[in-house]
């Protein structure tokens, strides 16, 4: 397998309309990239099938318009101070924004007039979201920072979720409506050593010497073990084994750390190929009798076919028929609607401002999202009517600790993957049970709950009517293990596998996941609790890039803050992990800020605050420079 990378570069003065030319060869795929030298933007990329998807920017450097292979053109408006005030399909406005004076945004309205207050404190804190008359989410904070409630309404309901922290600012108690939900236990490494729910059951964790997860155990009420997984790795930190209390699943990779095998407790063998560019090429499974299932794709890597299945794309690259379902999008490639074979409408969806799904409608009717400020937490869900049909809690890294419906609690037991394997309720009843394979693919459910919950592999919502997880950039198909869209982030050049913007996870997915379907982020980090400050930042290093959504999400910001500090925010929450973004990490944050401003040299730390600006002015380019600087120190 070869990679190849060439650059060209045009000679001449510092003149902004200089560009350097990107080729990418991967295999025989490859990627055109117009990058302007100076400004540091992307002009355009085309694809191996002449798609292009152009950029436009003004002599600030701010993205104006997105244009894509279809001709649809997204474009985005900005007042003196370079914030962005209006966003556009096709010529019709979509949003407009409006700010207070020190930058934080004030409102977003819609097309149709509907919007969306933040009202903040003197620190530029977040303390009120108000959509409209009816909803709306208040917080309230502790001198640290932290966030110690959160109270949502609805109609004439109210429900208040409080945070309880330790002296290092640890997450250690959960309460709704001051009843108790969760407490944490971590150890001196700020791993979350055990996490007892309020209905008796709890979980218990075990690091090894390199400070991987070992074992994690789900007790009952009673102290029985309900299940457990204990944890083996190779060199590479990939997981070879899981020992469940079903029996023992084992992985095997290739070099490029692809999952080529998994066997499953009851002896099913299934075996993976890819082509040089990460598509899957041919599925094998072996229980007792073969199934083969074959791949073909275009030079795109857009799925053509499966067992002669034909699949069909839009020019933007967006799945558009897989022979069972019809797929619909809106401007901007995201989804908007499902169809079956018969042309049935099965769901249709609505996005906001930041990309997030905010309603789905099915033959059941019309829920509503609601989620935790600017972060891809849901907080909650309502119906046509307004009423509150579903409320979800978090733990500090972002993973799913209660479900309440229908005024009662129901608590989540995981895997050290993320996923849900059972749920519990008040009186520690098992009401859901999964089995999952390394991909995702729900081999097994049982229990009453086990449908109405929506949280299941890795933790993402599922959407039972269409068999899709919906990962909220876009839209997983287990199956297949691939996006149906392409990633609006293009990749890095020196990590060729991230090249493809269609395979999740880089073919990990056993070892990695991707909370927000831009980029995938890895399980074997060494600890858990690193968005403590004062345990391993300098072990972090990652490349990120950023896209068009996030530009958007980031530079109009929700209190900023200091600039440095709200980039690592951003970035942690979006490409790392989604961690309650305003309970630890601003203040882990600024720690960083302080630490590195005695460590690097003045011209460094100069770099790291001038991040923010760069933020909104480059879509691509920013965090090639940010992220180096901030966890490379």
């Amino acid at each position: 397998m070869t990679f190849a990378f060439f650059y060209r570069a045009s000679l001449g003065g510092p003149d902004e309309r200089r560009e350097q030319k990107f080729v990418t060869l991967v295999g025989e795929s490859f990627l055109n990239v117009t990058h302007k030298y100076f400004t540091h933007t992307i002009s355009s990329f085309k694809n191996p099938l002449n798609q292009t998807t152009s950029f436009a920017y003004d002599k600030n450097g701010n993205l104006t318009g997105v244009t894509y292979a279809n001709g649809d053109r997204v474009s985005y408006s900005y007042n003196a101070l370079n914030r962005l005030i209006a966003v556009a399909y096709n010529g019709t406005t979509k949003w407009t924004f409006n700010y207070d004076a020190n930058g934080n945004v004030t409102s977003v309205t819609d097309a149709n007039g509907n919007a969306t207050t933040y009202t903040y404190d003197k620190n530029n804190r977040l303390t009120r979201i108000s959509k409209g008359s009816s909803n709306a989410i208040a917080y309230g904070y502790d001198d640290n920072g932290n966030v110690t409630s959160t109270s949502i309404t609805a109609g004439t309901t109210t429900d208040t979720i409080g945070y309880s922290y330790n002296p290092l600012d640890q997450l250690v108690v959960l309460s709704r409506n001051s009843a108790n939900l969760a407490r944490f236990t971590y150890d001196e490494r700020g791993n979350i050593s055990a996490i007892i729910h309020a209905n008796g059951t709890y979980t218990a964790y075990e690091y090894n010497d390199a400070n991987q997860l070992k074992s994690l155990k789900n007790f009952d009420a009673n102290g029985n073990v309900l299940n457990y997984f204990l944890y083996s790795y190779d060199a590479n930190g990939n997981i070879t084994a899981v020992e469940t209390k079903d029996g023992t699943i084992t992985y095997e990779y290739d070099a490029l750390n692809q999952l080529t095998k998994e066997t499953l407790a009851d002896g099913t063998a299934i075996t993976y190929e890819y082509d040089a560019v990460g598509n899957r090429t041919k599925k094998i499974v072996n229980n007792g009798t073969t199934t083969t299932t074959t791949y073909t794709y275009d030079a795109a890597d857009q799925l053509t076919a499966v067992n002669g299945q034909a699949y069909t794309y839009d020019v933007n690259g967006n799945l558009t028929n897989n022979g069972n379902k019809t797929f619909v999008y809106d401007d901007e490639n995201r989804l908007i609607q499902v169809k079956n074979a018969s042309g049935t409408t099965i769901a249709t969806y609505t996005y906001d401002h930041q990309g997030r799904r905010i309603s789905k409608t099915t033959s059941s009717g019309t829920t509503y999202y609601h989620y935790d400020g600017d972060s891809i937490r849901l907080l909650y869900e309502t119906d046509a009517n307004n009423n509150i049909t579903a409320e979800y809690t978090w733990d500090a890294l972002g993973r799913p600790v209660t479900m309440t419906k229908a005024g009662a609690t129901y608590y989540y037991h995981l895997n050290g993957h993320g996923d849900v394997v059972a749920l519990t309720d008040a009186s520690g009843n098992v009401v859901a049970q999964y089995e999952y394979d390394a991909w995702g693919n729900i081999l097994s459910k049982t229990g009453a709950l086990a449908t109405a919950n929506p949280y299941r592999y890795a933790g993402y919502y599922y959407d039972e009517e269409t068999g899709l997880y919906y990962l909220m950039a876009r839209y997983y198909e287990a199956n297949m293990g691939r996006f149906l869209t392409r990633d609006t982030f293009h990749g890095v050049e020196n990590e060729p596998q991230s090249l493809n913007q269609y395979v999740y996870t880089k073919n990990n997915p056993v070892n990695s996941i991707d909370p927000n379907g831009h980029y995938s982020k890895r399980l074997d980090l060494g600890f858990n609790s690193y968005i403590k400050v004062n345990i391993g930042w300098q072990e972090i290093s990652v490349t990120i890039n950023l896209t068009p959504g996030f530009l958007i999400s980031t530079g109009i910001g929700f209190g900023a803050g200091l600039a440095a500090s709200y980039v690592i925010k951003q970035v942690l929450t979006w490409y790392l992990f989604p961690v309650l973004s305003n309970i630890i990490l601003t203040k882990a944050a600024e720690k960083v800020v302080n630490y590195l401003a005695k460590k690097l040299s003045k011209s460094a730390f100069k770099k790291i605050t001038k991040g923010y600006n760069w933020t909104k002015k480059s879509i691509f380019y920013t965090s090639l420079v940010v992220p180096n600087l901030i966890f490379r120190y």
